[in-house]
């Protein structure tokens, strides 16, 4: 699908629309060179703090490997670049700035010092306290709804490139945000509690506890507790929703469920209460995509073998085991499991424990030899050569890549 210039000017604006209902939009067009040819946003400074980051250049550089960007200044401001598709890259569209978090005034005051004179401080430190607050998963969907609107392509989020600066231009303190590679743990998170979604995987509690930080949305700008964890809520039933449309609930369940739950947290009245609404609805939507993955054409004692080894994948399994559970000699099970699932029921299980391994490597800090013990792999190395021979890289060369992304 390709839009005329004009016709993706109007998009554009529809997006910017429908994003400002929630927040700040500001949406801005370069071509090629660098030069602003549009912008929507009162502030031109921004433009300048833009510029004098490196990713500015690095958004320019990429022109002739266009895919949508993520770009992240040292100090919190986060663009998403999103280049026209062609035989040549005519122009390239810009949304935000937004920020990664709450930002200190030390870095607020490096961010505008010699670009903003004197007499536009005061509004401008203003208007910077009040951009959105978003986590970097949020605001790749933001880029991947641009991307859509200005290309008429669906992307996942793994097509977003991700840039962020090399070094830091003030000294550390020890009351300074996080640093980035924690922010991006937190995204990773978000990512496993998704997947885990996706694939109706009932044994999430383990990671929900672990992660559990992440569901009120404390990222999310707000001078009330409670607004702010409500806030944050929606957001994540939102990317709830969609995550499990992905694992195949019918998207008329899912918008249901989607709608009774933000009436459920409007109604809140504390954050603990809107927390155990986060929690509820997570696990309502797992076993709903799992309930509907179980919806194929297995025997029931197919599906309740299946259902067993997902939920006991730390424990010692055999076929002996699973067989005398449904009431099957271990022969006929294995027979019939190969016959339905096209796998026998050893390689189930070992690509049932790589999954959850994977959710573990990017979700967790525990050490892979705590995964492999936690999965019943025993050692290291036998969890190590399995996980290589199911993903084609080995776990710790997994959990460097997806942490680096």
């Amino acid at each position: 699908m390709r839009f005329t210039s004009a016709e993706i000017d109007e998009r554009l604006k529809t997006f910017s629309e429908l994003l400002s209902y929630n927040s700040v939009c500001f949406v801005w067009t370069y071509d090629t060179e660098g030069t602003l040819l549009s912008s929507n946003c009162p502030y031109p400074g921004l433009d300048l703090i833009f510029r004098n980051t490196d990713c500015f250049q690095f958004m320019i550089d990429q022109v002739q490997d266009p895919a949508p960007l993520m770009l992240s200044s040292n100090y919190g401001l986060v663009w998403g670049a999103v280049y026209e598709t062609g035989d040549e890259a005519k122009r390239i569209h810009v949304i935000g700035p937004v920020l990664s978090h709450e930002i200190s005034p030390a870095e607020m005051e490096h961010i505008i010092s010699g670009r903003i004179s004197m007499k536009w401080k005061p509004r401008f430190l203003e208007f910077m306290r009040a951009l959105p607050v978003l986590s970097p998963l949020m605001f790749i969907h933001r880029i991947m709804m641009m991307h859509h609107f200005i290309t008429g392509e669906k992307i996942a989020v793994s097509d977003v490139i991700m840039q962020k600066e090399k070094k830091k231009r003030w000294p550390k303190k020890s009351d300074e945000p996080k640093e980035y590679a924690d922010r991006i743990q937190v995204y990773m998170s978000e990512q496993s509690l998704l997947s885990m979604i996706r694939n109706g995987d009932l044994n999430y509690g383990s990671i929900i506890d672990k992660v559990s930080r992440n569901l009120v949305g404390k990222d999310i700008l707000s001078s009330n507790a409670l607004q702010n964890a409500k806030l944050g809520q929606v957001q994540f039933i939102a990317l709830c929703t969609h995550a499990a449309i992905e694992g195949g609930l019918p998207a008329e369940t899912a918008y249901n469920r989607k709608d009774a739950y933000v009436q459920e947290v409007e109604r809140a009245q504390s954050v603990t209460e809107v927390s155990q609404i986060g929690r509820e609805l997570y696990a309502d939507f797992v076993q709903l995509v799992h309930k509907q993955k179980n919806s194929l054409p297995y025997s029931k004692p197919v599906r309740s073998t299946c259902d067993y080894i997902q939920n006991h994948l730390g424990d010692k399994l055999s076929t002996g085991l699973l067989a005398e559970r449904v009431g099957y000699a271990d022969y006929y099970l294995s027979r019939i499991f190969k016959k339905e699932t096209g796998i026998s029921i050893d390689e189930y299980t070992r690509n049932a424990r790589v999954e959850r391994a994977k959710v573990l490597l990017v979700s967790t800090k525990d050490s892979i030899q705590d995964i492999a013990a936690a999965l019943g792999f025993g050692e290291r190395n036998y969890f190590a050569v399995t996980f290589k021979k199911v993903t084609g890289i080995p776990p710790a060369a997994y959990r460097k890549k997806h942490l680096k992304m």
